[in-house]
């Protein structure tokens, strides 16, 4: 990570349109201008605690913003986006 702070921003998956014909309960879905609900979350966390230290990481929508305080909070982190 840099120092100062430095973000990363994580894209969120969509459906392409190939995927709407997969079989006949997501077919009916979109059938008729229909549509199913695409909603979806994103949860960012270091891989190695399982949460981030809210001290100097910090989530906002899809963007992960870094701001280390002191010199032991810069190495590199396993960030895992579920």
């Amino acid at each position: 990570m840099k120092s100062p702070a430095d973000t990363l921003t994580f894209v969120k998956a969509t459906p392409n349109e190939a995927s709407k014909s997969a079989s006949p309960a997501i077919r009916a879905c979109y059938r008729n201008n229909g549509s199913c609900p695409l909603s979806s979350t994103i949860a960012i966390v270091d891989d190695a605690t399982g949460s981030l230290d809210n001290t100097f990481m910090t989530v906002t929508g899809t963007t992960l913003t870094v701001t280390p305080t002191k010199s032991s909070q810069i190495k590199t982190y396993n960030i895992r986006v579920t």
